[in-house]
């Protein structure tokens, strides 16, 4: 699991070495608003028609993983309420 806070390139990098990966997208208060997991090839996530620039360094981090479980448990420990899944990739 690896979490992107401050860099869009180390994200994208991660995106396309684990393209069969899950993205927990999270605002950096932590708190359940904006908290969404992704297939690491949703578009939402990483289109550039979403947005030009900054993935991770405006008010939303990254969490990554190969495996969805992992994110759920992360959620559940910090936000204290499992994800709700994008309803555009169907993770």
């Amino acid at each position: 699991m690896e979490t992107f806070e401050r860099g869009d390139t180390p994200y994208f990098r991660w995106l396309m070495s684990n393209p069969n990966g899950y993205v927990l997208n999270v605002l950096r208060s932590r708190t359940h608003h904006g908290l969404m997991l992704h297939r690491a090839d949703c578009w939402t996530i990483r289109s550039d028609g979403m947005r030009g620039s900054g993935w991770t360094t405006g008010g939303y981090s990254k969490v990554c993983s190969r495996r969805r479980e992992t994110l759920r448990q992360w959620a559940r420990r910090h936000i204290g309420e499992l994800p709700p899944g994008c309803r555009k990739c169907h993770p």
